[in-house]
């Protein structure tokens, strides 16, 4: 869970560090997996210039693990607190991670390079808690890459023309910081001009992201088939951005 002291403004700092699109995901999969952990104090911090976060026993107080945001990728280290944590030890480390090493201080290092290695470390450290988290941001990842692609030739009405997709993800994020958790109606938002402005068809909806998601995506969108004077708009309940 978050600490009291948690940064928001520094883990958008730490965030924007990064370069790359993968090494991003692995951010945003590593930090949503911490902030739904029990038992654990989780934040932003820096160590000196590097900038890096953390996860502390509540218990304890001891530190067991903790990860460096790099440019392009994320160096997790399992701390000496942390070693006798890790289920299977340093074999299932070796067995899951190629990049796994022991440094001078004997910590454990891993590379995390994207979403994949980020929701697998998450499963090995944490089970079932790290599991659903890790799921939960992976699906949403799949959204946003999902309408990136079917809204690519597509421009907003803005003075910089930004790309179409900047919207879908304003409308989850404002969504999202007004209260709303549940998965479900935030993968309809990041979705939610697919069919209405793209070839997508509520049945690729469906078979992708479920009845439930493709279900509320129907209710938002406009039915093209009448006329202009019957009045028809975009019927969508969600806040305009």
């Amino acid at each position: 869970m978050k600490a009291q002291d948690y940064g928001d403004d520094l883990l958008r700092d730490h965030r924007s560090h990064l370069q790359d699109s993968a090494g991003l995901a692995a951010f945003d999969v590593l930090v949503a997996v911490a902030n739904e952990l029990p038992g654990y104090r989780c934040h932003p911090a820096w160590h000196g210039d590097i900038r890096d976060f953390r996860y502390i026993d509540s218990a304890s107080n001891d530190w067991p693990y903790a990860f460096i945001v790099n440019r392009h990728d994320l160096l997790f280290y399992v701390r000496k607190p942390g070693l006798s944590r890790v289920p299977g030890g340093w074999d299932a480390l070796r067995a899951r991670f190629t990049t796994v090493k022991e440094n001078p201080s004997g910590e454990w290092t891993i590379r995390i390079a994207g979403a994949l290695d980020a929701a697998g470390l998450s499963d090995l450290l944490f089970g079932s808690r790290g599991r659903r988290a890790s799921e939960s941001i992976s699906a949403v990842l799949a959204a946003v890459a999902f309408g990136t692609d079917r809204h690519r030739h597509q421009r907003r009405k803005d003075e910089a023309a930004s790309p179409y997709i900047n919207h879908p993800i304003a409308l989850a994020e404002l969504l999202s910081s007004a209260g709303v958790s549940d998965e479900v109606v935030l993968l309809a938002a990041l979705l939610h001009d697919t069919v209405e402005d793209t070839a997508t068809t509520f049945d690729e909806l469906e078979e992708h992201f479920g009845k439930r998601v493709a279900g509320i995506v129907r209710e938002v969108t406009d039915d093209k088939s009448l006329a202009k004077k019957s009045g028809s708009g975009c019927k969508s309940s969600m806040p305009s951005v």
